[in-house]
């Protein structure tokens, strides 16, 4: 009878061990991925923006007449603007649009895929013999595009961003003018993380969340956190810039002008940057993670240097993982 009951209960228990494999549990979650970049191999073009925030354009230099530009093309106190009288296209996804000081061409690797190199010469914007003073404004070359679509950062499961970046070459002209306390070659992301709950505090409220590719004085730039200043001469945001350490996202320096493959989670650090911000007393510590989303993305180089310098972006994403 014992050995009755015990296969009994044997047979019982293999039963229920099959029906719970068979029958997962109803709350398991599904992962959805939001894009958040549009058009990252850059084959729509720009809308140029000029090169003062005091008279803003928005001219369009398409690639395709039958699409329209996500891409700003922002150039901030250049003498050397880049327009549609600069464009030149080779196909459907090879083209440049270039100037004496700067160009952005877009081409493909082995693989067919889009890459974007972009030139920026400091001998010509700057011009001989010459370098910045302090209080001096500096010369811009920055890709930018709004976000609309990404979640509230307490939803985020994760915010993926990826690309394979380097500098191909770089060059300090006038070496003996050079003076690394206020000059440098930065190139450099920037999110705008902002506050969009119209009931917060701090609505509307923003920090900028940078991650720096390169910048000449450092093989690898440290975790930063400061205000952003400016002065007579050029005006600034005057809000928390949050730079997080190089060495989280970068396994080499791009100082050996090699490609770089970046692949990293990166809201645990865009939280970090709230954090910091809240902390300084730059944004009201009342408004929390549910209140921000990333706004706005752009990249590309300061010239705060007599420098000429080329650097290559590809395979560029930026993807938020939510669950539902």
């Amino acid at each position: 009878m014992k050995t009755h009951y015990f296969i009994t209960a044997l047979i019982l228990f293999s039963v229920l061990h099959v029906t719970c494999q068979i029958n997962p549990s109803t709350d398991q979650k599904e992962e959805v991925k939001i894009h958040l970049l549009r058009d990252p191999g850059f084959q729509k073009g720009f809308i140029q923006r000029g090169n003062t925030t005091a008279d803003v354009k928005h001219i369009p230099i398409q690639t395709d007449p039958g699409t329209e530009a996500v891409w700003i093309l922002s150039q901030w106190y250049s003498d050397y603007v880049l327009t549609k009288n600069d464009l030149n296209i080779f196909s459907g996804k090879n083209y440049t649009i270039e100037n004496e000081a700067n160009s952005i061409k877009v081409t493909c690797d082995e693989d067919e895929v889009p890459v974007i190199s972009i030139f920026s010469s400091g001998k010509l914007e700057w011009a001989e013999d010459t370098v910045r003073k302090p209080g001096d404004a500096w010369p811009h070359l920055l890709l930018s595009q709004s976000i609309e679509n990404c979640p509230p950062l307490n939803e985020a499961k994760s915010i993926h961003f990826k690309t394979d970046v380097r500098v191909k070459d770089w060059k300090i002209n006038f070496p003996e003018l050079y003076q690394s306390k206020i000059h440098a070659a930065r190139f450099r992301l920037n999110f705008i993380v902002r506050n969009v709950n119209e009931n917060a505090a701090g609505y509307n409220d923003y920090f900028w969340f940078v991650m720096t590719f390169f910048d000449n004085r450092h093989l690898f730039m440290p975790q930063t956190g400061k205000l952003d200043e400016g002065s007579e001469k050029k005006k600034a945001s005057g809000k928390y810039i949050y730079g997080t350490d190089a060495q989280l996202y970068l396994d080499k320096s791009l100082h050996e002008l090699e490609w770089v493959s970046i692949d990293l989670d990166i809201l645990p650090l865009i939280k970090d940057g709230l954090s910091q911000a809240q902390k300084g007393g730059y944004l009201p510590e009342s408004d929390g993670p549910e209140d921000y989303v990333i706004r706005a993305f752009n990249f590309g180089y300061e010239l705060t240097a007599n420098i000429d310098i080329e650097s290559q972006v590809k395979n560029l994403s930026t993807t938020a993982i939510i669950e539902k």
